[in-house]
């Protein structure tokens, strides 16, 4: 799933993508707390960051902040719209 975010004279600013989850994170599982059964039940169900690029030139305070809580608010969505399942709050 990709974002890209554009500024009002349709310069990219900023671009974001999500991924499915990496298949065997033993930190992230640790912290969750799966069990390897577990986790190949409930892989589907979280995204992975993969990248997170505010272009050199841009300088605009917080908005990193700011289009992270936007994607928060519609990647279920997108993905569902995409893939055929949502990942979980």
């Amino acid at each position: 799933m990709m974002y890209l975010v554009r500024d009002r004279y349709d310069r990219v600013l900023c671009c974001f993508l999500f991924g499915s989850a990496a298949r065997a994170i033993k930190p992230r599982d640790q912290v969750i707390g799966w069990n390897r059964k577990e986790r190949l039940a409930n892989l589907q169900k979280i995204t992975n960051n993969t990248r997170f690029l505010i272009l050199p030139w841009v300088k605009v305070r917080h908005l990193a902040s700011h289009v992270l809580s936007l994607i928060v608010r519609r990647i279920r969505e997108d993905w569902r719209l995409k893939y055929g399942h949502s990942p979980s709050k």
